[in-house]
């Protein structure tokens, strides 16, 4: 990607990279349940910043995020 364009992105790891790895946050994460029983669960009232709400107490925890671009996903907005 661009310098131009990934200063739009912010440089984010997760967007601008398509290899294997850690990174700051994951767009539609899969978390195991003993991750939230052992950090607590996030306020889902929040109108934004919901990222935050879930990954501060992840790192906070010694916990990363890791993102394999391989993985198939798909999203469909209802």
């Amino acid at each position: 990607m661009a310098a131009e364009q990934s200063f739009w992105v912010c440089g984010s790891r997760f967007r601008t990279s398509q290899a294997d790895g850690f990174v700051e946050t994951v767009p539609f994460g899969a978390f195991r349940r003993e991750l939230f029983d052992r950090i607590g669960m996030y306020n889902e009232k929040l109108d934004r910043n919901q990222d935050d709400e879930l990954n501060a107490p992840i790192l906070e925890a010694g916990r990363k995020d890791y993102q394999t671009p391989p993985l198939p996903l798909g999203y469909r907005a209802f």
